[in-house]
């Protein structure tokens, strides 16, 4: 069986070691926890489906004003490159996507207030 056609948390057998597939192209170790890059394509052993195991999520939740601040460092950081590109190719073409961005964001503000 290929990597790929693996559920999320499937257990099996590589190169003789037991792994979980923790996400499309990443399988833990059982034994050790170390991660590994799997190609898709590579052959893998499916182990007994009994010793499928659920795959933890993260769940976090930010606050509002935690989301504001956060995205707020993400619009000063865009603007910070389109400065740079403004620097190589001129303001005016920078600035209907100046523009757009702007817009983006109050719209993105307006559904998080």
């Amino acid at each position: 069986m290929k990597f790929g056609e693996l559920k999320l948390g499937a257990v099996f057998r590589f190169d003789g070691e037991t792994y979980v597939k923790t996400s499309p192209m990443i399988g833990s170790n059982k034994a050790s926890a170390a991660q590994k890059f799997m190609r898709r394509s590579v052959e893998v052993e499916l182990c007994d489906q009994k010793e499928e195991t659920k795959v933890p999520v993260k769940t976090q939740s930010l606050s509002r004003p935690e989301v504001a601040k956060a995205f707020a460092d993400f619009y000063a950081n865009c603007e910070q490159c389109l400065q740079t590109l403004s620097l190589e190719f001129g303001e005016k073409p920078i600035a209907r996507i100046r523009s757009q961005l702007e817009q983006a964001r109050q719209q993105f503000m307006d559904k998080i207030s």
